[in-house]
């Protein structure tokens, strides 16, 4: 753009030339005009290239402003027009690496870290004798019990001081069905 802009001054200075030219002949014959056209300075190059370059990877927005929040990991620049997104952002924000690395564990399908899944037998004990303030103490941090001889996690307790007793629920990680398939829908933009 810019050459076509200076070859165009280029044209207009060689008329405005040939006119200058003309008025100092004019001059030399005696016929004295004070006219004189200054030439047009050529625009200087400059790169678009860093222009362009920058908004490479940066997020693709139409305003400044969203109604929905926005979730990604961005790379930090000198100036915030410099800022840029995460190479990879796509992989680690992803429903399927998010399950793998961080959810999967609460899923009732049996995986090697937990070879039970999350499949629980739940148990009410409607009267437990002999509970008094040492069991209650026992159990007050620690929600972790023997059943059976299976770990267990109490999840409520009701205690009656007065009579020594309480009622109990609790959950005990039992392996109840391991023929599960997992099928894994993940979208691809189209």
């Amino acid at each position: 753009m810019i050459s076509i802009v200076n070859a165009l001054i280029q044209g207009i200075n060689a008329v405005t030339g040939v006119i200058n030219d003309l008025v100092d002949a004019l001059d030399f014959i005696g016929i004295n005009i004070n006219f004189f056209i200054p030439p047009i300075p050529q625009l200087n190059y400059s790169s678009l290239v860093n222009l362009i370059e920058n908004r490479l990877d940066m997020l693709k927005i139409e305003t400044d402003t969203t109604s929905k929040a926005k979730i990604f990991l961005m790379d930090l620049g000198t100036q915030a027009k410099f800022n840029k997104l995460t190479s990879g952002n796509e992989t680690y924000l992803s429903a399927n690496y998010l399950y793998n690395n961080f959810h999967y564990i609460n899923s009732f399908i049996p995986t090697n870290d937990k070879p039970k899944g999350n499949q629980y037998l739940k148990y009410n004990f409607p009267v437990v004798n002999e509970f008094g303030r040492t069991q209650y103490n026992q159990i007050k941090n620690n929600n972790q019990v023997i059943h059976n001889g299976e770990d267990a996690i109490i999840e409520s307790v009701k205690w009656n001081i007065r009579n020594q007793k309480c009622s109990m629920n609790f959950r005990v990680n039992t392996l109840l069905s391991s023929n599960f398939a997992t099928t894994i829908l993940e979208p691809n933009g189209q």
